[in-house]
């Protein structure tokens, strides 16, 4: 699991488009096996949720992303975002279902926040 920055197009040495994106990666030894909108991966900044991707199953080293496109300015005085965070959320039927394939029991493992700082470093 992974928040990925990139540039799309830059309009001067400080500013441009940025794309933010969510990557969540099956690592396990055994497909991920679920019944539809049992859960989804939600891209939030600061605290206000910009994009949600809903999946189902997940093959061994598949993949579902989730992505936000942005005008972005490092010399803005108010930065649009400080912080992004990638989530994935699990019906609680999951718990329940003894589908001993799933790996959903380690919620450390469904979150992870990255600064606006990888951002900023694009235009370096």
């Amino acid at each position: 699991m992974e928040i990925q920055y990139s540039l799309v197009n830059q309009t001067s040495d400080t500013a441009g488009t940025v794309l933010v994106k969510g990557v969540v990666q099956n690592i396990g030894l055994a497909d991920f096996l679920s019944d539809p909108n049992q859960q989804s991966v939600q891209l939030w900044a600061d605290g206000v949720m910009v994009a949600l991707t809903l999946f189902e199953d997940l093959a061994v080293d598949a993949t579902v992303t989730v992505e936000e496109e942005l005008g972005w300015d490092t010399e803005s005085e108010f930065p649009p975002v400080e912080h992004y965070q990638l989530i994935v959320t699990y019906d609680p039927d999951i718990l329940l279902d003894d589908k001993v394939e799933n790996d959903d029991c380690r919620f450390s493992n469904n979150s992870i926040l990255r600064s606006k700082a990888g951002i900023d470093a694009l235009f370096d």
